[in-house]
């Protein structure tokens, strides 16, 4: 399968209406509940419905901040700093964010710097990683080096050759928010998907 830019843009407003249905049908779930219980009555939720529910009210929540954030860059009101940001130092802190037991490995990264956002992009790449574990095989690769016009960032799970799969929706929300603001950035993002395969990469300003 061909590498192909992405309009993530679209994509991300897809991912977006099918992740934020999934957590208002729960909600709407313990509202009928509610209506059915006796008039006056008490209502006590089952210990899996109550933990149901808060995990839905924080995913809207995630979802609510990410396309607030995304407004912003569209509108100009969030500002992308540029550097000096080093590439091991921010993988650190993708370590943090994914946390220890997360089957990542990682390669070239040492000695990588450039004018990147050192707050954001952190972020923004523990969220790339965790769409291509879930869509590969769980055990993410990593490498990095630089390039005469900045660096690249190769993130892949799987192997190729499987069934040719879309670079849609099914991504997630979080993916194509993440791709977004990887581009205005300045950086630009290919992708490569298959059956359990699923392989990123970014190319970083210089």
């Amino acid at each position: 399968m061909p590498a192909e830019t992405v309009n993530y843009r679209s994509e991300a407003l897809g991912a977006f209406a099918h992740e934020f249905r999934t957590p208002l049908t729960a909600i709407k779930m313990v509202m009928e509940l509610g209506r059915r219980s006796a008039e006056g009555e008490a209502i006590h939720l089952d210990p899996e419905v109550a933990a149901m529910l808060e995990e839905s009210m924080d995913n809207l929540e995630e979802l609510a901040d990410g396309i607030q954030a995304l407004s912003w860059l569209e509108r100009g009101k969030l500002n992308l700093e540029s550097g000096p940001c080093d590439l091991a130092a921010v993988f650190g802190q993708v370590g943090a964010i994914l946390g220890e037991t997360f089957p990542v490995s990682c390669s070239g990264i040492e000695g990588v710097s450039g004018p990147w956002d050192p707050a954001r992009l952190p972020g923004v790449l523990a969220a790339v990683i965790k769409a291509t574990s879930r869509c590969g095989i769980g055990d993410v690769a990593i490498s990095a080096g630089p390039q005469p016009d900045g660096a690249i960032v190769t993130i892949s799970s799987g192997q190729p050759g499987g069934d040719q799969r879309p670079i849609n929706a099914d991504l997630g929300f979080e993916f194509f928010a993440a791709c977004v603001t990887l581009e205005y950035a300045g950086a630009k993002v290919t992708c490569e998907r298959a059956s359990r395969y699923l392989k990123i990469e970014i190319e970083l300003p210089g």
